[in-house]
């Protein structure tokens, strides 16, 4: 099996639907931890230093990448960004201005993320390229059915606004014309 190491639940989601039987998943933020705040420990660069392909978020939310792409060592590791060509939305103005890293709440950005992560997979894997793209395919069209259901569904709402605890669904309310309100700074 192919080795796996992904920052966090999300991105092991999809790259469990992918690779199926042909890799195997280490998940390097633990279930509960906030990835904004995450430190990793020399466990989870020794998962990293032994995995052929290495997925992370990108778009800042994981601070740690780079320094720790360095520590692990590993000259053959692939290694994906996998909201690479997702278009970043911008949090806040002035100097506190930011990228929102949230892409995979999106169902267009999770499709996005599927690319990415079947082609690092095809590219260290070969052999299974086809099963790869099949996989990638029938999730890419559940996102899409699913894309169809929510537009038709959000269509009808009179209110576009909700409360969160969490301003993490900016991606989604561009997606679909809504917007998300968080109490996160109220308290």
């Amino acid at each position: 099996k192919i080795a796996v190491s992904v920052t966090f639940n999300a991105l092991a989601e999809i790259a469990r639907v992918i690779g199926g039987d042909y890799i195997s998943v280490s998940t390097i933020v633990p279930d509960g931890m906030e990835p904004h705040n995450f430190e990793p420990k020399a466990k989870d660069l020794i998962a990293i230093g032994n995995a052929s392909v290495f997925v992370y978020n990108g778009l800042g939310l994981e601070h740690w990448v780079n320094d720790a792409l360095a520590a692990a060592g590993n000259g053959k590791l692939v290694s994906v960004d996998a909201s690479a060509g997702i278009e970043p939305l911008r949090t806040g103005s002035g100097p506190d201005a930011g990228i929102d890293p949230h892409a995979w709440l999106s169902l267009s950005g999770a499709k996005i993320q599927t690319e990415n992560i079947a082609k690092a997979l095809v590219s260290v894997d070969p052999d299974h390229a086809g099963i790869y793209a099949r996989n990638a395919a029938a999730f890419t069209a559940e996102l899409d059915r699913l894309h169809s259901e929510y537009r038709e569904r959000f269509a009808k709402v009179q209110s576009r606004a909700f409360v969160t605890g969490h301003a993490a669904f900016g991606y989604l309310c561009r997606d679909f014309g809504l917007e998300q309100n968080s109490v996160e700074d109220v308290f």
